[in-house]
C-alpha cells in the first residue's frame, strides 16, 4: 500500500488522513537545498509510479472532494488534454502548489531536457476582480519560473485556466513560480522513464 501525505500547504482543511500525517512529517526532514515544492511532487509522482498509478489520479485519491486542491487539478487536466494521448515524442507531467492561499496546478508538455513545448496552468486565487492583471501576474510567475530552470520562456506556450472561489489570497506570482521547477522535474521523469520503455521493448522485439 502507498501512503501519501501532501505537504502541510496542500493539505485539506478538514481532517486528515493518518498516511498524510506520516509524509508531513518527512517532510519536515527535507534537503533545505531542495525547494519545498519541488522535493514533495516529485516524491508523489514517485509514489504514483511504486503503485502503477496515474499521477493525476494518484494526486486526486489524496484530496477531499470538491477541495480547491481538487478542482484546480481536474481543470488542469482537463484543459490539458492529460485523458488523451500526448503528441508522438512529447511526454507530460503534473505538479500542485499552494502558497499564501493560492492554488495552482499545472501541467507540462517536454519532448527533451531543452524542449519545452507547452505550460497548463490552473490557478485558484480567489476572486478574479481584474482579470488582465491576474493574468500577468500568473505569466510573470510561469515565465520566471522557466527562467530559473534554464528554459526560454518565449519558446512555451503557456495557457492559463481560471478556478473562480471565494477564498482570500494573495502572491499569485509566487505560487505559480513555486510550482514550475516540480512539474518540469516531473515531466522530463516521465520522459526518461518511457524512453527507457520503449528502448527495453524495441529489445525485447529484436
Amino acid at each position: 500500500m502507498i501512503e501519501l501525505n501532501l505537504p502541510a500547504g496542500l493539505a485539506p482543511a478538514e481532517p486528515a488522513p493518518s498516511p498524510w500525517n506520516r509524509l508531513r512529517r518527512l517532510l519536515r526532514t527535507a534537503s533545505p537545498a531542495v525547494p519545498r515544492a519541488t522535493w514533495a511532487e516529485c516524491r508523489i509522482d514517485a509514489a504514483a509510479r511504486a503503485a502503477w498509478r496515474d499521477p493525476v489520479q494518484f494526486r486526486r485519491e489524496h484530496l477531499p472532494p470538491q477541495s480547491r486542491g481538487r478542482r484546480v487539478l481536474d481543470e488542469a487536466a482537463r484543459r490539458s488534454g492529460w485523458a488523451g494521448l500526448a503528441p508522438q515524442g512529447v511526454w507530460r507531467g503534473v505538479a500542485m502548489a499552494e502558497q499564501d492561499g493560492v492554488w495552482v496546478a499545472l501541467v507540462a508538455e517536454v519532448s527533451s531536457a531543452r524542449d519545452v513545448h507547452r505550460l497548463v496552468a490552473a490557478v485558484d486565487c480567489g476572486p478574479v476582480i481584474d482579470l488582465d492583471q491576474a493574468r500577468q501576474d500568473v505569466m510573470r510567475g510561469l515565465r520566471a519560473g522557466l527562467q530559473s530552470a534554464g528554459v526560454d520562456p518565449d519558446t512555451v506556450r503557456l495557457d492559463v485556466v481560471w478556478v473562480v472561489s471565494d477564498a482570500a489570497c494573495s502572491g499569485r506570482e509566487q505560487a505559480v513560480a513555486a510550482a514550475v521547477a516540480p512539474v518540469l522535474a516531473n515531466a522530463w521523469s516521465a520522459l526518461r522513464a518511457g524512453r527507457a520503455r520503449e528502448r527495453a521493448l524495441q529489445s525485447a522485439a529484436e
